[in-house]
């Protein structure tokens, strides 16, 4: 258990750090001085640079904190098993607290053997999509673990964990074109409330509006409605976002708290990549302004 005086210092300390700034971004994409990959990569590097420095305040990081940064293993994880495919080397920062060996690749045992990743299932052939649902998976369980049961931050994964989940489903429907039946197998946690969306009428919004996350399909003010999965996941990335800022702007120098830091600032940063990509696609400043809207 981290004390109450560590709590409160790091809490001060994160309270005062700036985040990554938009104009910046949108200044380097205008004079075209990156790609959009060199500056997602270096939204990513700050991001991460921030909190490690803040986890390592603490006299012994507190587990759920080492476990939310866990998202870094996760994300170079999947590059990497990408990149094998490619022949090539993997890209992408790992925490300093991270539990992987990338010292050891291309041996995945090896890489994996010390982290909650170990024993990675084999892909069939070049599809990676059931591979990554595994690890998604194994992330929200080490997340879940280091969590008290019924406290605020439970109720707050198990919510986001039971979205993902959902957004899988409606991505298995309306892009793959597959039933319940053949979807059941790659759903995990909250697959119950996600099987329910395949017994919906694609166009019948009264239908939709029974299911649970039902506020997560509405769409832009005269947009029309339609069971989309990219409005989907906007509005989760958004509402994870709120519920991340609230976390830590409510319960000030808690355990808590800086667990809705961590969670705030890496949903930001997830959203200012949507936001430079969308730019770096041509697509027009307002469109991308709502594909990455972090206010």
């Amino acid at each position: 258990m981290a004390g109450e005086e560590s709590l409160d210092f790091v809490w001060a300390h994160a309270c005062a750090l700036a985040p990554v700034s938009w104009e910046t971004i949108k200044d380097s994409l205008s004079k075209n001085e990156n790609s959009v990959i060199e500056i997602q990569e270096e939204i990513e590097r700050k991001t991460l640079t921030d909190l490690a420095v803040l986890l390592s305040e603490f006299p012994t990081p507190p587990p759920l904190l080492v476990a939310v940064l866990g998202i870094y293993d996760l994300r170079w994880l999947k590059r990497a098993l990408a990149a094998r495919l490619r022949l090539e080397a993997p890209r992408g920062d790992l925490c300093p607290f991270s539990k992987l060996n990338p010292l050891a690749w291309p041996d995945i045992e090896a890489v994996t053997r010390a982290s909650p990743y170990r024993g990675v299932p084999s892909a069939t052939g070049e599809n990676l999509w059931p591979v990554f649902l595994d690890l998604d998976a194994r992330y929200f369980a080490e997340l879940r673990k280091a969590c008290e049961d019924e406290s605020p931050l439970r109720v707050f994964l198990v919510w986001e964990e039971s979205a993902e989940t959902a957004l899988t489903a409606l991505r298995l429907r309306f892009l793959f074109g597959w039933d319940s039946l053949k979807a059941r197998p790659f759903l995990g946690r909250g697959s119950e409330k996600a099987l329910q969306l395949f017994s919906f009428s694609e166009d019948r919004r009264e239908e939709w509006e029974t299911w649970p996350f039902a506020e997560l399909l509405k769409s832009e003010e005269g947009v029309p409605w339609k069971a989309d999965p990219e409005i989907f996941e906007e509005n989760l990335r958004r509402r994870s976002l709120q519920k991340a800022r609230t976390l830590f702007q409510s319960r000030p120098g808690t355990l808590e708290a800086i667990f809705g830091f961590f969670r705030w600032r890496l949903g930001e940063a997830s959203l200012l990549n949507r936001r430079a990509e969308a730019v770096g696609l041509g697509l027009p400043e307002t469109r991308a302004r709502i594909l990455g809207e972090v206010s």
